[in-house]
């Protein structure tokens, strides 16, 4: 699998995914920005800033032609401008420290819907059969769930595939780091 091939169609799937999100939220989503690369994996564990910073992750095994996982990171602060552009009716209603359960459930629901799309813009692509699994929510230490998943499989490349995505919603910016995994 060209990684190369691998970024533009991470890139290809995050359009399905912005007309996705925008049509089941009724709000004007843009991709503003998508930056695609390859990282070393001795970089990834400082993907999301200081190894110590807490992030949300969302955890999307695949199987079918090739295995191996999405892994979408989300500073805090990028989850809950999500969560308040997506949902900001219920945000308002909410005390800052019952907004947990708000901002695990807005990110799982997003990030199904980024890593299916990428995932299918990818199998499509590549002409390959990947299913992915259901997100699974984390939150941690960024080194901590980033370590946790490099060593979950084995990595076929010193390199990896890495999509910096950026979305406008309304008047709101929020983004999210994409790494894709093979074993």
């Amino acid at each position: 699998m060209n990684y190369d091939d691998v970024i533009r169609h991470i890139g290809e799937g995050l359009e399905s995914a912005r007309k996705t999100l925008g049509t089941l939220t009724g709000k004007d989503v843009e991709v503003t920005s998508v930056k695609r690369s390859e990282m070393s994996l001795s970089e990834v564990p400082f993907l999301a800033g200081a190894p110590d910073s807490v992030v949300l992750a969302s955890y999307i095994r695949f199987s079918g032609d090739c295995r191996g996982q999405i892994l979408i990171l989300y500073r805090p602060d990028n989850a809950k401008d999500l969560a308040r552009a997506l949902a900001p009716e219920f945000c308002a209603e909410l005390k800052e420290e019952e907004t947990e359960d708000l901002l695990e459930s807005v990110v799982s629901e997003v990030s199904n819907i980024l890593g299916s799309a990428a995932l299918n813009a990818i199998a499509d692509g590549t002409e390959s059969t990947l299913r992915p699994s259901p997100p699974c929510i984390v939150r941690d230490m960024a080194g901590a769930i980033l370590e946790a998943a490099l060593v979950s499989g084995t990595v076929l490349s010193e390199k990896v595939p890495v999509v910096d995505v950026r979305m406008k919603l309304g008047q709101t910016d929020a983004g999210a780091e994409m790494i894709f995994l093979p074993e």
